[in-house]
């Protein structure tokens, strides 16, 4: 898991892989405004989902964690909580192999993290990396945001 705020990304250039960094800036320069929710086509099977909902509590949030795409998540406006932990704490209780996502068992971790995105802030979650999104700081509340999904074969060549 690697995390950090886009109005500081060019100090993070060379901890990242090339097509990552250069999503991070496609984030950073977008002009939202005009953006619509919805999946995008990227580059050779990589994607971006915009969308615009509600956090939730966290009984209503689920773990997850993904084997063939890395994430890079960011928060157009808004703000939630992402819990973080290692993949090798979880127990799947769900899997969509077709849609490559897993489901884990929020009982089975008994650790982690908590990282507050809000606006301007993003995070990239690895295979390795376990994580539970769109949990509400507080109340529940309206938020936008970009998921990058990028295929991990892409980051191999």
């Amino acid at each position: 898991m690697f995390s950090g705020e886009l109005s500081l990304l060019r100090k993070c250039q060379d901890h990242l892989h090339e097509r990552v960094y250069k999503y991070l800036e496609m984030l950073r320069n977008a002009n939202w405004d005009e953006m619509t929710d919805g999946r995008m086509e990227l580059y050779d099977g990589d994607y971006m989902n915009i969308e615009t909902g509600m956090t939730k509590s966290v009984e209503e949030c689920r773990w997850e964690a993904h084997r063939r795409h890395l994430d890079i998540q960011y928060v157009v406006s808004g703000a939630e909580n992402v819990e973080w932990a290692p993949l090798l704490l979880g127990k799947v209780e769900e899997d969509r192999p077709d849609d490559d996502v897993y489901f884990y068992a929020a009982e089975s971790l008994a650790s982690g993290a908590t990282i507050h995105h809000q606006a301007g802030r993003f995070s990239i979650f690895t295979p390795e990396d376990l994580h539970r999104p769109l949990l509400a700081p507080q109340e529940p509340a309206s938020i936008r945001k970009a998921v990058v999904k990028v295929s991990l074969k892409n980051l191999h060549k």
